[in-house]
């Protein structure tokens, strides 16, 4: 049997890094991925998105290379960002007035059918987008 895809945004993961609201759902989306029940898929500019959000949030160096270096160890499936990839998370920014890092994640979560789990609520309008809040894992 495969396992479930979920994609998550940048939102939800930095939710797993910290201490916030929703942060427990966000910690159970990536135990679960690390327990093989699911399969988390992100874009490869996660990893910057992240590590920024923590500087901002004030983190130390420390906590920062911590996190950066847990992030290569979950074993996400990391999308590329092909020419293809863009050019529809192009289109759908556009459309919906996103910016084009959100769109990304939308268009990943078209391509592979997966729903996209984000904390940002801009994104809420878009089908197949779950908020954390509602997210059951």
């Amino acid at each position: 049997m495969e396992k479930s895809k979920k994609i998550l945004d940048a939102s939800v993961m930095v939710k797993g890094f910290s201490e916030e609201i929703n942060s427990e759902k966000a910690h159970r989306l990536i135990k679960k991925h690390l327990e093989g029940e699911i399969l988390i898929i992100v874009p490869e500019l996660i990893f910057l998105e992240i590590t920024n959000a923590l500087k901002y949030k004030k983190k130390d160096e420390e906590s920062i290379k911590k996190v950066s270096k847990d992030l290569f160890n979950f074993q996400f499936k990391v999308e590329k960002i092909t020419e293809p990839l863009l050019s529809k998370a192009i289109q759908i920014s556009i459309k919906n007035n996103l910016t084009i890092y959100d769109s990304l994640y939308i268009a990943i979560s078209q391509f592979y059918g997966a729903p996209l789990i984000t904390a940002d609520s801009a994104l809420y309008k878009i089908t197949n987008v779950i908020p954390l809040e509602k997210c059951e894992d």
